[in-house]
């Protein structure tokens, strides 16, 4: 069972992703890597630097939050939004936005990626990134990806 506290009483956003083809003794291809930012100027894009799976067909996971219910849009070539939901966003109490992304890495660097926020934009926020290993059975991988989720 999954639980998300903010540790007070500020309204708050969660965001669950479900994924297929993953290996079940080691899930975590690349460990995640988090940092802030500070607030973009014109036009708000926020990159986060790429990484490089350790295993081939492996796909890679990123996501960016801001301290502003943001909408975002303009998403790297390349990338898919789970669900094509643009973004999750909190207009209660302090306003939160989340956005996250994913891609199949066949071999290789993942390459940088990128979202703006489209409007309230300018807002600092953190990003995440991180890979997740697939199953490896004969003649590649099990088509690892996005199988649901939800948000609340």
């Amino acid at each position: 069972i999954a639980t998300i506290s903010s540790g007070g009483t500020a309204p708050m956003s969660g965001w669950m992703t479900v994924w297929r083809g993953v290996d079940t003794t080691t899930q975590i291809d690349n460990a995640a890597t988090s940092a802030a930012y500070a607030a973009p100027g014109t036009p708000f894009t926020v990159t986060i630097t790429g990484i490089d799976p350790t295993t081939d067909g492996a796909f890679v996971v990123a996501a960016w939050t801001s301290v502003d219910n943001n909408t975002w849009d303009t998403l790297t070539s390349g990338w898919t939004l789970p669900s094509s939901r643009a973004q999750l966003r909190n207009s209660s109490g302090t306003d939160t936005s989340h956005v996250i992304a994913y891609k199949e890495v066949a071999s290789g660097s993942s390459g940088d990626v990128s979202v703006n926020q489209a409007t309230l934009g300018g807002d600092a926020g953190s990003t995440h990134i991180i890979s997740i290993r697939p199953t490896v059975v004969a003649g590649g991988t099990t088509n690892p990806g996005w199988a649901g989720g939800g948000w609340w």
